[in-house]
Parts: C-alpha cells; structure tokens; sequence
C-alpha cells in the first residue's frame, strides 16, 4: 500500500514500499488532496499489478501514457513506468499521434490524411524539432495550391486546407505535450471558417420520388427514407439501427449517434417516425425474417463509398445526375423542410446538432420560400408605429373621460335625499 504524505505549501508526496524493501518517494508538487489521492489510487494498481506480475488495466495504462513528460519521468525514477520514447521524425510523430487517438474510423482515416499530407510536404525523415511556423504557413500554402498527391492545383476546398491544418495543429500539440517539442511550430494556424456551402443542393421530394421508384430492395429504400425524411447521418447511424429502436407506439426512432457520442448527454437523441419514414419501414418489417434484429443487414459493414454507388446506379436508372455530397444534402433538405415548420430547438435536437451547425452548414433556402418572397409586401415601420401611438393615446382618453364621468355620478348619488 502506498501512504500519502502532506507537505507545507500544499505539496504532496507518495511513498511507497518496492520488493527490495526501499522507500521510493513521488512528489506530485503542488496540488489538491483529491487530486493527490487519486494518484495514489493509480499508484496502488500499478504496485498490484507488479505484485501478481500482470500487465496494468487498460485504464491506468491510458492515465500513465497521458501524464506529462516531468510526471512520467517521476514514475519511471520510481520503477512504476516505463521511460516515455523519444519521437524524434515525423513518421514517428505521425505513427504515435494516430495510435493515441480513441476515434472513430471516419475521424480516424482524416487525421491519417493530415499525416498523409504532411509527411508528403516534409518527408518521413523530417526532424520534427527543426520544423518552424515559417514551415507551418509555407505548408498551409501548399495545401491550397496543390492539395493531396495527383490532385490538380487548388482543388481542395478552403474549408477542407482549414480541418487538415487543424489535424496537423493537435499532432503537434500532441508532442508538446509529451515534451518531445518545447512549442507548437502550428500554433499561429487557426482555423478559419468551415462552412463550405458551394456544393449544396436541394433534394426535391419529386426528385427523390423518381430515384427511389428505381430502387427494388427494401432494405436500400428504407436507408433512402431514413436519410431524406429522416435527417439520420449516413451510414453511421442508420445502418447499426435495429427493430428494438422503433417504437412504432410513440412513433420514435431511437438513434445511437457515434459522432456525438464524447459529448455528455449526446450519444442518443429520438427522432420521430414522419409518414414516410413509418410507410417505408413498415414495408420492410413484413419482409423481415423472423429473428433478425438489424433493419439493414443486406448492407450491414459497408462504408459510405459503398452506399453511394448504389445509389449511383439508381439515380441512373432515373436518369438524373447523382448530386455532390449526396448524404449530407438529403440530410440538409429535410433540416430546412422542418425549419420552416418548427422551432430550431426541436428540429436541432432531432438531428442530433446545435443551431449554430444548423445554420452554418446545413439550413438552405426552400423554392416555395422564395415564392413568398417575391410577393411580400414591406409595412412601414414608422407609420405603424405613429398608428398604434395614437391610438393608446385616444384610449388613454376615454379612460380618462369615463372615470370623470363615474366620479360625477357618484356624487349626485350621494346628494340626492334618500327615500325611506
């Protein structure tokens, strides 16, 4: 067992005793009793795991990888832990930061394109250390101008140099934090603004009406649904959903959202079962074998690029030209359909996002909005003003006269002799 020692100022110290039957001593320095006390509770694992020569749980490997450089240094001086590696390349840099991340694949394959790009820019071989802001902004550039290896200059969006500059910012405050840089040459390259609305498009219900007539498969015309009427993000929350989730009772769908799911209170959101999405999925349950949980298990595994080739192959059939980020403007065209018709808090809570994300990058303007538009009048300001002013005041003088009015009644009535 470890003992935890309270030192003047505020320090704390740990000492413990190792099987040589020496007292090692951690100073944790400066820091609250809770604090100290939850590092001796880490303490105590590591010793337990070392007494039944085991490796330590996933969780206190976890804490002991992300102490900083002096504290790590502490535990190793100590015989708790292993001396942190040096990371001196940048395939290395790149190599440890990726292995850190507790992601999900699609987060996961965009920081492997930010490591991608930079080690195309410096080399693998580049020492991280001798990387300087002038480097940092001199790859920025290099991103707008020729963006990833084989693409034409300046085919990346602004919007796209701005997230990949952001992956490469955290890799290298990643190093920072482990002392393996003094500073972040990446510091001064902030994000800029993200909302990339050139490639939005409207997905019309006869447009989408005329794509899912060409669809045989009701498993794919129920993805189709979800995604259009539903708003659901596609494939990674329509395609894990099962029937346990539809409570066609309350007419709710119960959505797991892994984008979300870091955020406290996020991880789940209900999303009501529209018409079109009931239709569709009631069409499907008939034909669902009994005993199958998964409403989609025909494409059950599959990416995004997957889904979008069938989908490309409908709209072929229908003879129209599959739009740009098909997903995400269905999933835009029923956010600004509900708009129009409900609050922001409830269509924000339905599609799992806050109304500033609502507004930046997905609420477009509807075809029928601009046609009430176009034939709204302007009412002047100032003359309703000047009405609604002289018409309180004309108020305000009959109230004044009916109250004379009143008083002159009552005292006539108190003059006038009573008969008895």
């Amino acid at each position: 067992m470890a003992s935890l020692i309270s030192r003047p100022g505020g320090h704390f110290w740990i000492q413990f005793c190792d099987p040589n039957g020496k007292r090692p001593t951690i100073r944790l320095g400066k820091t609250t009793r809770s604090e100290a006390a939850e590092f001796k509770l880490r303490v105590e694992r590591i010793l337990d795991a070392k007494r039944l020569v085991r490796p330590v749980d996933p969780v206190t490997a976890k804490w002991i990888d992300q102490l900083t450089s002096r504290m790590r240094a502490r535990l190793a001086a100590a015989g708790l832990a292993d001396p942190r590696p040096i990371v001196g390349t940048l395939k290395e840099l790149v190599a440890a930061f990726e292995a850190s991340r507790d992601v999900e694949p699609s987060t996961l394959r965009h920081i492997k394109q930010a490591g991608a790009s930079l080690i195309a820019f410096f080399g693998e071989g580049k020492d991280v250390a001798q990387i300087t802001e002038d480097d940092a902004a001199r790859f920025r550039a290099w991103l707008r101008k020729r963006g990833r290896a084989g693409d034409k200059p300046g085919s990346m969006a602004p919007a796209t140099v701005s997230r990949r500059v952001g992956r490469v910012r955290q890799a290298f405050k990643y190093a920072v934090d482990r002392g393996w840089l003094a500073r972040n040459p990446f510091r001064r390259e902030t994000r800029q603004n993200e909302a990339n609305r050139d490639r939005d498009f409207l997905v019309t219900l006869d447009l989408f009406t005329a794509i899912a007539g060409k669809v045989a498969c009701r498993q794919f015309r129920g993805i189709l649904a979800l995604a259009r009427f539903g708003g659901l993000r596609c494939p990674s929350e329509i395609l894990p959903l099962t029937w346990g989730q539809v409570d066609w009772e309350r007419r709710l769908i119960v959505v797991e959202a892994p984008k979300t799911k870091r955020y406290a209170g996020r991880g789940r959101r209900t999303v009501p079962l529209f018409p079109e999405i009931h239709k569709a999925l009631a069409e499907l349950y008939q034909a669902t074998p009994e005993g199958e949980s998964l409403l989609f298990p025909r494409y059950a595994g599959l990416t995004g690029t997957g889904l979008t080739k069938h989908l490309k192959t409908a709209c072929r059939r229908a003879g129209v030209t599959l739009w740009a980020k098909p997903w995400q403007n269905m999933r835009s065209t029923r956010e600004s359909e509900l708009l129009a018709v409900f609050p922001i808090p409830c269509v924000t809570a339905w599609l799992g996002h806050s109304p500033t994300v609502a507004l930046r990058h997905y609420a477009q303007i509807l075809p029928e909005q601009e046609a009430a538009a176009a034939s709204f009048r302007t009412v002047s300001v100032t003359n309703s003003r000047a009405a609604k002013a002289a018409q309180e005041k004309r108020s305000k003088k009959r109230s004044s006269l009916c109250a004379h009015l009143d008083h002159r009644v009552k005292r006539r009535e108190r003059k006038s002799p009573k008969i008895t």
